[in-house]
């Protein structure tokens, strides 16, 4: 059984964080109408997580998701990450979607987050996401 560390006390019921750190991966699974005060809320729930630490890969499944962001919010959220991308060391990271509008805003911030010391991958497969990421297929 892989070690884990699953934040099961979540300050918001529109995510949970699960840190499986014998696979260097972080789980995130998303429900509901996520905006910027909830990345912000998110963000720093993140960075305090008992198991968070820099080159930790991270999987975003927002396929329960809708996303309601703006362009610029968008642009701040690459902001946010620029100011502690050392924090967060060099990382892959995928977001799994489920929606054309999903897809494409987040193809966008993928490219506007390219100088970010991070790999981005927009997927709707999880089996996909999984081996992008150096997972089994299954997991």
């Amino acid at each position: 059984m892989p070690d884990q560390s699953d934040c099961s006390e979540q300050l918001n019921p529109n995510y949970q964080i699960e840190i499986i750190e014998d696979r260097n991966v972080a789980v995130v699974t998303c429900s509901g109408t996520l905006s910027m005060s909830l990345f912000l809320a998110f963000h720093e729930e993140f960075l305090a997580h008992p198991a968070f630490r820099a080159n930790l890969d991270r999987l975003y499944d927002f396929r329960a998701a809708e996303l309601d962001f703006q362009s610029d919010e968008i642009r701040t959220i690459y902001q946010i990450l620029q100011g502690n991308d050392a924090v967060h060391g060099y990382r892959k990271v995928v977001f799994l979607v489920a929606e054309d509008i999903q897809f494409g805003m987040l193809r966008m911030f993928s490219s506007i987050a390219d100088p970010l010391h991070a790999d981005f991958a927009v997927m709707r497969d999880r089996t996909e996401a999984n081996i992008w990421l150096g997972l089994p297929s299954d997991f």
